[in-house]
């Protein structure tokens, strides 16, 4: 369907029709002005760009096919951008804002119009766009706000350089037509029509190097906590009750656009371990994956038949049953197969621990691991070994510490503990490995007699923004 414009001057037949878009700026000083020109469907996403807070927007996809976006004002004070039925633009137009820069190119005055629109396909269609004055950066005052932004110059090596791009996404605030979209919940606050696949226009669009797109929506942003990024315990104070209780938070280094991950940082995150855990440690964070002195702990049996290195792990589900301790926190861990438990050796291995690096060359391929599942109910969690069991290092033999990942509660939430968990390596009874299954039931010990108020706090604590952890 064809809307009509409160705008329309004149339409006269053509054998191909257009949109002829005549902008003026009276009583301004606008010497130059630009068109963005809005493709496709509208999306509703949150964006932070260059300047400013992370907003609520509906945004297009901009089309740059036109060669003459930015043009100067002609000596009567105009400009006039003629847009062709069956050209690049196809038949319609998303939305489309020009904005007005005066001689320091300063944008200045905008006037936008975020209403689908059809070129007619026989017609010329002609239309006056009178610019209004606009401050410089979006706001909450009667005067729209508009803010032009692009990728910065960037060296990615010394034979690569990105050129800079200021003017490649526009964000126009007070747009009348925004009202349209209330019925999706929320009326965003600005319109914005931004790079086809770089929505927050920093220049970067991959995940990998040397761009590092962390953040897809935020102008070189960091992106979210992950588990796999946890590196550090942080001592911290929770009030409850009036009180301040100390308590130790789980924190990291979020990925950072066009950085990678910060693998120095300590953000604090929605993850939390035993307080005894940052006993000693200092403000600006400790490594956290040692068993604290005097503090409960998880031990758990795991069986390897043999001697010497003919030996092989049980492929055995070690059992750990957590139901009877969460409870009391008010928590629930269902498992959830895309938000699993998991389980380390320290911070530098993967999360499916690599127990054992074999050290004899012959063996060098010869790996033994622990896997981690969902057990037979509501936090259960099996802890499966397999592999050699190398005896080259005899110290390692008996027991290995590692890190127990646990998420909590939603998805949304990001909340989860981490707990430290001894592993002894014994042998099975005769040799083999035909054990009952009580035999391989781990133990939370020292737990009876330990009432950490500070783990309960930290679990209970307010979400800050920005802290969940995803997977």
């Amino acid at each position: 369907m064809t809307r009509a414009w409160p705008w329309l001057m004149l339409a006269a037949c053509s054998s191909q029709g257009s949109i002829e878009l005549i902008v003026t700026a009276p009583g301004l000083p606008v010497t130059n002005v630009e068109l963005f020109i809005g493709v496709e469907d509208e999306h509703l996403e949150k964006i932070r760009p260059q300047h400013g807070t992370l907003a609520h927007a509906v945004w297009w996809r901009r089309d740059r096919s036109q060669s003459t976006d930015f043009v100067p004002l002609g000596p009567d004070g105009s400009v006039r951008y003629q847009l062709v039925n069956g050209g690049t633009l196809g038949d319609s137009l998303a939305a489309f804002v020009v904005v007005g820069y005066d001689a320091s190119d300063t944008p200045i005055a905008v006037r936008s119009h975020m209403l689908w629109t059809d070129i007619s396909d026989d017609m010329i269609e002609r239309y006056e766009f009178v610019l209004g004055p606009a401050q410089p950066t979006p706001g909450s005052t009667d005067v729209p706000g508009v803010q032009v932004w692009g990728p910065q110059r960037r060296v990615i090596s010394s034979t690569e350089i990105r050129e800079a791009d200021p003017h490649a996404c526009v964000q126009v605030d007070s747009v009348e037509e925004l009202g349209e979209y209330k019925d999706s919940g929320t009326v965003p606050t600005s319109g914005m029509i931004v790079t086809a696949d770089d929505p927050d226009c920093d220049g970067l669009v991959d995940t990998a190097a040397p761009d590092y797109e962390c953040a897809t929506n935020e102008y070189m942003g960091r992106g979210q906590l992950r588990r796999s990024g946890l590196q550090c315990g942080i001592k911290t104070t929770f009030v409850e009750d009036g009180s301040g209780l100390p308590g130790c938070v789980v924190g990291g280094g979020a990925c950072v656009d066009g950085t990678k991950a910060d693998e120095t940082a300590c953000t604090p995150s929605t993850y939390c371990m035993l307080t005894g855990s940052c006993d000693g440690c200092p403000m600006t964070g400790c490594d956290p994956y040692i068993r604290p002195a005097n503090a409960p702990y998880i031990k758990c049996y795991v069986f390897a038949t043999g001697g010497g290195l003919a030996s092989d792990f049980c492929a055995l589900p070690t059992r750990l049953d957590l139901s009877a301790l969460l409870p009391s926190y008010n928590l629930a861990c269902d498992p959830d197969p895309e938000r699993p438990a998991m389980v380390r050796k320290d911070r530098t291995t993967s999360w499916m621990t690599e127990m054992y690096p074999i050290e004899n060359d012959s063996f060098v391929a010869d790996k033994a691991f622990l896997e981690v599942k969902a057990g037979g109910g509501n936090c259960q969690y099996d802890f499966i070994p397999s592999g050699p069991r190398p005896a080259v290092n005899t110290a390692l033999l008996g027991e290995f510490g590692a890190t127990l990942s646990v998420p909590l509660g939603t998805k949304e939430d990001g909340r989860g503990l981490l707990f430290p968990i001894n592993f002894q390596v014994v042998p099975p009874a005769n040799n083999d490995c035909s054990l009952p299954q009580d035999a391989m039931e781990c133990d939370i010990v020292g737990w009876a007699s330990y009432e950490d108020v500070g783990l309960r706090a930290c679990l209970a604590a307010p979400i800050v923004p920005g802290t969940q952890v995803r997977d």
